[in-house]
């Protein structure tokens, strides 16, 4: 009996988390993080979960939220998780919110889950779908 994939949106600032030179520092530097985070996807990968990912531009908040909503719409998704990077900073308030609320609107069904870090993301995978170890 197959069991039913889980499909898991990814959204972090992806490619543009260099414009955040303090968040790079504090993971050990840009390719580390992508260590990281292809390293927990293939767990995630491996415990049931199709991951893919989404890049916020952080210089341009209405293209991302445009180019979220199109990706949003590209296919059902069991979840979307939204990066520390995003709803982590102040100044990008605005943009986590936008995102959130274009979550809301364009897939309301979707599971919405917040990561605490690069290294979070299967912990808040656990967090929110039964049965994973």
């Amino acid at each position: 009996m197959a069991t039913h994939r889980k499909s898991i949106l990814a959204a972090t600032f992806g490619e543009y988390v260099q414009q955040d030179p303090d968040l790079v520092a504090s993971y050990g530097g840009e390719d580390n993080i992508k260590k990281i985070v292809a390293s927990l996807i293939q767990q995630a990968s491996a415990a049931g979960f199709d991951v893919d990912t989404f890049a916020f531009n952080p210089q341009e908040p209405e293209d991302s939220i445009k180019r979220l909503e199109e990706k949003l719409r590209s296919r059902d998704w069991d979840g979307m998780l939204i990066g520390w990077g995003l709803r982590g900073n102040k100044s990008h308030t605005p943009l986590f919110e936008a995102a959130v609320n274009a979550a809301r609107e364009v897939v309301p069904r979707t599971k919405l889950m917040f990561g605490n870090a690069p290294d979070d993301f299967f912990n808040t995978l656990q967090r929110n779908f039964e049965g994973l170890e």
